[in-house]
């Protein structure tokens, strides 16, 4: 999904489930460089409950879980 987005930048993030946790990628794209491309800058394994506090600070609720 796009996270956030402009006419020269996006910012994916993606979430699967990996061995009873889950995998967020955050990810950069350039769609209309000269040479586009993509890159992965940030990839981390979440618990249950710290995938709840990260979906909450992103939805703007302060992180309250």
């Amino acid at each position: 999904m796009i996270i956030k987005q402009n006419e020269q930048f996006e910012l994916h993030a993606s979430l699967t489930p990996y061995n009873g946790q889950h995998s967020l990628v955050l990810s950069q794209h350039w769609p209309q460089a000269q040479h586009p491309h993509h890159r992965q800058i940030l990839q981390i394994l979440l618990r249950d409950a710290e995938r709840v506090i990260f979906s909450d600070f992103l939805a703007g609720n302060g992180g309250a879980a």
